[in-house]
């Protein structure tokens, strides 16, 4: 849990943000492919991921839960759109929810917002390319398939 925005006898407006709350064993990891990166990935896929708080000696392990229905910047505040009609080709990223083994989790505990790299291994191309488990995932509270 984050540090609490609360104290005795403190008053708050109706949907202030109190307090946020993150579940470290069902954590998951959001990996911002390239647009071109993206077409061999499947749901299910086995992925390894280094976090640069441990180094390449510590070495997680998931698999891919859910590709994104959008880019990042089809979902920002601001899309980038030029108002002169101007349009830049620019490589987008898609956002992939990977989730992580829990055992690993409680060896090495991860916090929310680390950098890591990502690799998938695609050669296993049997499972779904959709989109099914990113709604799951999306939430900050969601659990784990598994459990």
């Amino acid at each position: 849990m984050r540090s609490v925005l609360c104290r005795s006898a403190s008053r708050f407006a109706a949907g202030a943000q109190l307090m946020t709350i993150v579940p470290v064993m069902q954590l998951w990891i959001e990996a911002n492919f390239k647009e071109g990166q993206v077409r061999n990935l499947r749901i299910g896929q086995p992925v390894s991921a280094v976090a640069d708080l441990y180094g390449s000696n510590v070495v997680f392990h998931g698999r891919v839960g859910g590709l994104s229905p959008g880019t990042g910047s089809a979902f920002s505040m601001l899309p980038p759109q030029n108002a002169a009609g101007n349009w830049i080709k620019v490589v987008q990223r898609v956002p992939v929810i990977i989730f992580l083994d829990p055992e690993e989790l409680v060896a090495h505990p991860l916090r929310v917002g680390l950098s890591m790299t990502v690799s998938v291994d695609t050669h296993q191309r049997d499972g779904s390319p959709g989109t099914s488990a990113t709604a799951q995932a999306s939430a900050s509270a969601a659990p784990s398939p598994d459990e």
